[in-house]
């Protein structure tokens, strides 16, 4: 991309040709101020404030439409610049209510950074919206997001980032000039998915989260980066916190491959760390009583069963990450356990590797855009990745990518969809250039993988993208777990269940069962030892996504109790066998990535079996709409269903 050379005030900077001149003073560390200009929207220059002069140029140009031209001259300070700024914010500020000691957003409102540095320090026509707690309240567009008009400030915002990023359209604005007035569609309660967008991209207190909501001021809550776990995606969280309590969920579009993008249930299903139903010690089976022990006790009784059990197998959850994964990998090799799991994912890989010597899936989120044709095979985007739909929408606007489904369409894609496709010889064969398939590991059919992966080896411009189902179901894949066939589980003297399972019952033929969990539920009861594990929030760990990417994510709060990480429960198991553990963090993954270096690469060349693989039927339930493995247990996503269900009589989505 050619670049262009631009003077600010001064100052001269080569940006790409092209470029807006806000963001071109950015890049200068030049404030303009804006309300309607977001880096994830198409401009519209609708609020007025971000005016600068362009020599050349009659009158006052705004800065977010107005894109740079090599040797433009812009000034941002001068008089007549500066005057148009405190015009419009004191325009605004005739009707906005100044409650800036007690509303939620003070710290983080752009209308009171921008007051406070241009002006106007006195406001000219002020009259106040209405009476505090009488005719002044938010209106109640959900159990999760309030609206406050008195504070909306007209920028559209909301409505855009509903309309052009989750293609939902759940916002309207009503009426004109004066009586402008952001909307729900149907003027009462909020009907779409929930996402959270419109409250993040507001400049004000308008659209607040509940969650949190006067917990603490903005510059109080502690900040952490965080991987979420409730699906294959792997999207970056921003934690907001205080004390070890978790104040709300937000996002940041300069971190992540999920460039802001979050679903209900990462953005609200934070509470499940503080459920009543948390495990916080140790429980040993007693007189045919689970009863808290100690720590010493419990590994001691681990030991015992350990070593008393001629056959063990272990069954591990895909929301574990790599290192606990590993580690309890390590710990059923040396007890020559056999490695099952709840995934389909393994079994899947090991069927591509046998078929095309890869690993794994051959492109990622981000390269959606590359493709002229899209087929979606039998996927409930909505249920199982909805950050991936609006990766998918954002392709099909942006390259003009046609979407097409093989198998049920999805509801909230039924638009974009081209039309229907049959996974055949004859239509792989005529299918268009530069297609990619996007598949359910856990839903796609033998026949038709076998198919699309011979599509794949001969045409060097067809890719095929692996949906897991849960955060880190690859490194299940690569450590060697399988789906548990319903034989292999007759007669076993012990069973070790990791992490967050769908299995409810303890199987018959299990003689004993040893289980770490967060929470206590059928399984728990019905175990021997259930040791008292950390949630994501509460541990760092490596996660491995769909697309094959690795990305690390740190302890955000203290672990409930006397929880530990899956890791140091295993090595301390391990310890008490008397078996070699690595020691630190670092040497766990250094170990993963000398032996397992296919999950840190993508297209990693492999070897699989020479025995020909087959494809065993699904154990993993799809999750419902707005929940997932332990989304059971967050109260505010409860809230938010029943809402949902309540809406279903007179919503226009449902």
């Amino acid at each position: 991309m050619s670049l262009v050379r631009v003077k600010i005030d001064d100052e001269e900077i080569e940006v790409p040709e092209g470029t807006l001149v806000i963001t071109a003073a950015e890049k200068l560390g030049k404030s303009i101020p804006h309300f309607c200009y977001h880096e994830r929207l198409t401009p519209v220059a609708a609020c007025r404030l971000c005016l600068v002069e362009i020599e050349g140029m009659p009158g006052l140009q705004p800065s977010c439409a107005t894109k740079v031209k090599d040797g433009m001259i812009v000034r941002t300070n001068t008089k007549n610049v500066l005057d148009s700024h405190k015009s419009v914010l004191d325009l605004v500020l005739e009707t906005h209510p100044l409650d800036c000691p007690k509303c939620e957003a003070t710290g983080r409102c752009k209308l009171e950074d921008f007051t406070y540095e241009f002006g106007p320090h006195r406001v000219s026509y002020y009259r106040p919206p209405g009476i505090s707690a009488y005719d002044y309240e938010e209106l109640s567009w959900s159990p999760v997001l309030k609206f406050d008009p008195y504070k909306c400030v007209e920028c559209s915002r909301c409505i855009r980032v509903c309309d052009e990023v989750q293609d939902c359209r759940a916002l309207v604005a009503s009426s004109r000039g004066h009586n402008w007035r952001i909307t729900t569609f149907t003027g009462g309660p909020l009907h779409c998915d929930f996402c959270g967008a419109c409250a993040s991209v507001c400049p004000t207190g308008a659209i607040e989260q509940q969650p949190g909501k006067f917990w603490k001021k903005d510059w109080e809550l502690e900040k952490h980066f965080v991987i979420c776990s409730h699906c294959g995606h792997g999207c970056t969280l921003l934690l907001r916190g205080w004390e070890g309590r978790i104040a709300r969920i937000e996002d940041d579009f300069k971190v992540g491959i999920n460039r802001a993008n979050i679903c209900s249930r990462g953005r609200f299903g934070f509470d499940i760390i503080s459920h009543s139903s948390r495990l916080s010690k140790p429980l040993l089976r007693s007189d045919g009583k689970l009863v808290e022990v100690t720590w010493e006790k419990a590994l001691f009784a681990a030991m015992e069963m350990i070593t008393a059990s001629h056959s063990v197998i272990g069954l591990a959850s895909g929301m574990l990450s790599v290192e606990e994964l590993f580690l309890f990998s390590k710990l059923l090799a040396s007890r020559n356990g056999k490695k099952f799991s709840e995934s389909r994912d393994g079994d899947v890989i090991e069927f591509e590797k046998k078929r095309l010597g890869r690993y794994g899936s051959t492109h990622g989120f981000d390269q959606l855009d590359s493709f002229e044709s899209i087929v979606l095979v039998d996927i409930p985007v909505e249920e199982l990745d909805e950050v991936l739909r609006i990766d998918l929408i954002s392709a099909a606007k942006k390259s003009g990518a046609k979407l097409f489904t093989a198998g049920r369409a999805s509801f909230r894609l039924k638009k974009r969809i081209a039309g229907l496709f049959k996974i055949n010889s004859q239509t792989l064969a005529s299918a268009p250039a530069k297609t990619l398939f996007v598949v359910d590991t856990e839903r796609i059919e033998e026949k038709e993988l076998s198919a699309i992966l011979e599509k794949v080896s001969s045409d060097p411009f067809t890719g095929i993208l692996f949906v897991a189902a849960q955060s880190n179901s690859r490194a299940l894949s690569s450590f060697g777990f399988r789906v548990l066939p319903s034989d292999e589980i007759s007669e076993v003297d012990l069973m070790i269940a990791a992490g967050p399972l769908q299995m409810t019952e303890r199987p018959t033929s299990v003689k004993r069962l040893i289980v770490s969990a967060s929470f206590r539920n059928e399984l728990v009861e019905s175990a021997d030892l259930v040791f008292p594990a950390a949630l994501p929030f509460e541990k760092s760990g490596t996660y491995v996504n769909s697309e094959g990417r690795a990305q690390y994510s740190d302890i955000a709060v203290p672990m409930a109790g006397e929880s530990w990480p899956d890791a140091v429960i295993w090595i301390s198991v391990m310890k008490e066998l008397g078996e070699a553990t690595p020691s630190t963090p670092r040497e766990i993954l250094d170990e993963v990535r000398n032996n397992h270096p296919e999950l840190f690469e993508r297209n990693y060349p492999v070897k699989s079996s020479e025995a020909e693989p087959k494809l065993p039927s699904t154990r993993l339930a799809p999750p419902k709409r707005h929940r997932g493995l332990l989304l059971d247990k967050s109260e505010w996503l409860r809230k938010l269903q029943e809402h949902l269900d309540f809406s279903k009589e007179f919503s226009p989505w449902f």
